[in-house]
């Protein structure tokens, strides 16, 4: 069910002391809804995607960071020999088929076989040694150096999941509203910060906003943890 801002504002005005519209808007709340909360929705519960690019020999940097990526989070490659990279990311190179290697042969019956496996999963992970990492300058750096051409190299990114408040999912709303509290109570406590009291409300100097303040950031964290993204595979 899609968020009812018009609700939101009365919810978080009630838990924020009832502040007036002298104070802080109601587009002031919408605007903390649309910016602020968001932005930490976002960060907390990014999307993520994998791609790759191409290699050029001795080319250790690359621009080819997606327009909607916030951040690269892993990248690694192989070399162009390798034969087939499977959507369920698992490599099949033709040199590497067991089933070629190894069949009608018992392994009890010819210990050799051992050593000849795991020489292949040694080669599985030498080839995928290249690493890389994302450049202040928003560029995927290839460590080591590429010596060839046509190396698949692949990376993940995050990118945001929501692109406007009214469609973030209903699992989320609670935490979002204990967010945008906190931050209305930050607001109203810088506002307060030189007075204590008022025609409709009476207050700490803004000490006692910056309390809630805390304590409804915590219960929004709650809400929402942090958590590694989850992977999209389209």
């Amino acid at each position: 069910m899609a968020i009812n801002l018009s609700t939101e504002h009365f919810v978080v005005r009630r838990m924020c002391g009832k502040p007036d519209v002298q104070e802080i808007t109601d587009t002031d709340i919408e605007a903390i809804f649309f910016h602020e909360g968001l932005d930490w929705l976002n960060n907390r519960r990014p999307a993520k995607g994998i791609t790759y690019f191409s290699t050029v020999a001795n080319q250790q940097d690359y621009n080819v960071k997606p327009a909607n990526a916030l951040r690269v989070t892993n990248v690694w490659w192989l070399d162009s020999g390798w034969d087939v990279f499977s959507p369920d990311m698992r490599i099949l190179p033709s040199s590497m088929q067991m089933d070629a290697k190894f069949a009608g042969v018992s392994i009890m019956d010819n210990p050799a076989m051992v050593i000849e496996f795991y020489k292949k999963i040694s080669e599985y992970h030498h080839n995928f040694r290249g690493s890389g990492y994302e450049t202040d300058e928003g560029k995927i750096r290839l460590e080591p150096y590429p010596g060839s051409n046509n190396d698949k190299v692949y990376f993940e990114y995050t990118y945001k999941r929501w692109d406007h408040v009214v469609n973030i999912s209903e699992e989320f709303h609670r935490g979002l509203r204990y967010y945008v509290a906190s931050l209305v109570m930050d607001y109203l406590g810088i506002k307060r910060g030189m007075i204590t009291g008022g025609k409709n409300w009476s207050g700490g100097g803004g000490s006692n906003e910056k309390d809630l303040a805390a304590r409804y950031l915590i219960e929004a964290e709650g809400e929402v943890p942090f958590i590694s993204p989850v992977i999209f595979r389209g």
